[in-house]
């Protein structure tokens, strides 16, 4: 290491060389104790030695320890990623899921105590939160979202519906780009094909009575949002393959549960992990949303997307430590920020393990898109 970094090599050295600093002035307060009198006191410049002698140890010893910390956080982060690795091996070939299931394979398969890098806040029970502000109150799943049983013109109510859920079959959703939208002619459709997994949130707005009522706020998500459901024929149909026990669903009224063309005003954000409601405008009886995300963030890295078995080679990027689940960089759906969601937590360094098991700490700019790291 350069600079003034003590490497942690270097901790013996200097431990032996407190060692007999302290042995030293023990051996002085002894002699002086047996000398008794004022003979036997501390001088000033001797206190002040001491004093600099500590402070010049301890400034050479606590970068020293941190390092060593750091260091240990780094291996067990490059032994997580190993048995991740080992996880999605089975025999001779890559077990590989979709990388939109690859945490809830994991865990399937007993390794969701290595989801975590030492260095992440994150906890490794799968739970997938959500977070709200403005006129959004998070609440657990009502009885009924059916209109005139859940009203309020303060509020937009949000709960979870489904969390790593499997599609049986595949869904309609209205939303599915980042962007600004106002009106049906601009929404982005797509079709989230079966077998993908998600979590789901539902969102309510029914004002109190006949009157209109107007609310905005955002929600904000673990993992990334793959589509908003928000016209209500696509609601009706999405209802049964999302619906929970507990709640009942309200059966529809023309025209109602979804937006009202060209009145409301939402926006999904550049790394599709925020809803913002702009201007979230209903009227009798009121309307619904659901939202489709990846499954929340309850991993400290991401799968490369552009894995194939059969096509990738043995220096391609496999997991590394990233913002996301999903490092998407090959524009099938949209870009990743990836100098936002790389995460360099260990001393500038971001661990990744490749196709072939190898595991190494890169620098931001060893394991940018330019490098040809991420594609077969």
């Amino acid at each position: 290491m350069s600079g003034d970094v003590v490497e942690s090599s270097q901790l013996p050295a200097m431990l032996v060389g407190m060692n007999l600093f302290g042995e030293f002035w023990v051996n002085r307060l002894a002699r002086d104790f047996r000398a008794g009198g004022a003979d036997g006191a501390f001088t000033l410049v001797e206190l002040l030695v001491v004093i600099s002698v500590i402070a010049l140890l301890a400034a050479i010893l606590v970068p020293s320890l941190y390092h060593a910390r750091e260091y240990s956080y780094a291996a067990v982060c490059r032994s997580n990623l190993g048995q991740l690795f080992r996880t999605l091996h089975a025999g001779e070939s890559l077990e590989i899921p979709s990388a939109s299931g690859w945490v809830s394979f994991a865990q399937g398969k007993g390794a969701g105590g290595v989801l975590c890098c030492p260095k992440d806040d994150l906890d490794d029970s799968g739970d997938t939160a959500f977070g709200t502000t403005g006129a959004v109150r998070q609440i657990d799943p009502p009885a009924s979202e059916v209109f005139d049983s859940l009203e309020s013109n303060t509020y937009v109510f949000a709960w979870r519906e489904r969390t790593s859920f499997t599609l049986p079959a595949s869904v309609k959703v209205n939303l599915s780009r980042p962007g600004r939208y106002v009106s049906a002619s601009e929404y982005s459709t797509a079709t989230i094909s079966a077998g993908t997994v998600v979590d789901c949130y539902f969102l309510h707005f029914d004002p109190v009575g006949d009157g209109p009522a107007e609310a905005s706020g955002q929600l904000s998500f673990g993992g990334e949002i793959i589509g908003v459901i928000c016209l209500e024929g696509d609601l009706l149909a999405a209802d049964p393959v999302f619906g929970i026990p507990q709640t009942q669903y309200d059966p529809g009224h023309w025209g109602a549960r979804g937006f009202e063309g060209g009145q409301d005003i939402v926006v999904l954000s550049k790394d599709m992990q925020t809803l913002t409601l702009e201007y979230f405008y209903s009227t009798f009886p009121g309307e619904d949303v659901r939202i489709l995300t990846r499954p929340g963030h309850s991993a400290s890295y991401g799968m490369n997307n552009q894995v194939r078995p059969l096509t990738s080679r043995t220096g391609q990027v496999l997991l590394a430590e990233y913002g996301k689940t999903i490092v998407d960089l090959d524009g099938n759906g949209f870009d990743d920020n990836y100098d936002e969601m790389i995460a360099p937590r260990h001393l500038g360094r971001a661990n990744a393990v490749s196709m072939d098991g190898s595991v190494g700490g890169y620098r931001p700019e060893e394991l940018a898109p330019a490098t040809g790291r991420w594609a077969p």
